[in-house]
């Protein structure tokens, strides 16, 4: 190999590596991704603290909470009265409202 191709070859070699890397660099384009409702439902009146855990947003300490305010003041009538729980706000609420039921 010559040095002229050589020096082409490494040229080649360097514009793909700053082209890598660049690529590397740029964020990923990507859309929200947003729970979709999908009929099935989970009775917060119910369910163990484990079930809970489906819910979106709800970890294992939040399901604790909801468990143990329903223990301590009874079934919960609406939705927005898990409000009452430590931790859970209008956010919260709005999150799991498509996937909650509060059958007694």
């Amino acid at each position: 190999m010559d040095a002229k191709t050589f020096m082409l070859a490494m040229c080649v070699l360097v514009m793909l590596a700053v082209a890598g890397s660049w690529r590397a660099a740029q964020p990923l384009q990507h859309e929200s991704i947003r729970p979709q409702a999908t009929g099935f439902r989970i009775n917060v009146n119910r369910e163990p603290a484990d079930m809970l855990t489906l819910l979106p947003g709800v970890g294992p300490e939040m399901a604790r909470r909801i468990v143990a305010h329903r223990d301590a003041q009874g079934s919960f009538t609406s939705v927005t009265a898990l409000d009452d729980v430590h931790g859970i706000g209008p956010r919260s609420i709005e999150r799991v409202r498509a996937f909650v039921a509060l059958d007694p």
